[in-house]
């Protein structure tokens, strides 16, 4: 259970870093 909850937010971080870098990767190629 406890792996769980640290694979799950460790999983949240990684999809928001992804998204950060993928929003910012656009921001740099339109600009």
């Amino acid at each position: 259970m406890f792996m769980l909850i640290v694979n799950s937010k460790y999983l949240k971080t990684l999809t928001s870093y992804y998204t950060l870098k993928f929003t910012y990767d656009i921001i740099i190629f339109v600009i």
